[in-house]
């Protein structure tokens, strides 16, 4: 079992104002996100945030809603939040809020991957660049719990390089995350 974590919590500094709740094709960006995890084999399937639009849109959808109380310290806080609510799990697979691309059927073939392997680190690539959802092995979950600040599980990949499973991805579009306004002026005029 894999456990969904949407990562909802960021305070989208570099955007100006909560890019998750921006429009993509009628939808706030998060809502494509949501959607995929809804329809895929994640159990739980949580969405971490301390934003009650987003909270609300999560309920509406019926994923589990974590409140972050702590958003400001960053990722790590996300991440422990992610991690304490998700009980049985095997696996953690962190998932941005930002990749309007996702797909439920992508996400499955990582958990596929996942449990062939389940003690290796889940890493999609594409033509070299790596990207999200990654999923950690149970094994790593008192390193994910003692992360602090505003670091994700990047550290962690540093550190256990032995581990990863790079897994290659045919559509890099899949991997595309919108962390500026030029990024996201770029999604909204080419579709």
């Amino acid at each position: 079992m894999v456990s969904g974590i949407i990562m909802a919590s960021g305070l989208s500094v570099r955007m100006g104002n909560c890019k998750l709740l921006m429009a993509y094709k009628n939808k706030p960006m998060i809502q494509w996100v949501m959607e995929a995890v809804e329809e895929s084999l994640l159990s739980p399937k949580l969405v971490v945030t301390g934003n009650e639009q987003v909270k609300e849109l999560a309920q509406k959808i019926r994923l589990s809603v974590v409140v972050n109380e702590k958003g400001e310290l960053g990722q790590s806080e996300s991440i422990k939040c992610g991690v304490l609510n998700s009980k049985e799990a095997n696996g953690y697979a962190f998932i941005p809020g930002d990749q309007p691309f996702i797909s439920a059927s992508f996400i499955n073939h990582l958990i596929q991957e996942f449990e062939k392997a389940e003690d290796k680190i889940i890493v999609p690539v594409f033509e070299g660049a790596r990207g999200n959802p990654v999923i950690f092995p149970k094994r790593f979950k008192e390193e994910l719990l003692s992360l602090q600040g505003d670091i994700g599980g990047r550290v962690l990949l540093n550190k256990y390089k032995e581990y990863i499973q790079f897994v290659d991805v045919e559509e890099g579009k899949l991997l595309l995350d919108i962390d500026t306004k030029e990024e996201y002026e770029r999604l909204i005029n080419e579709n």
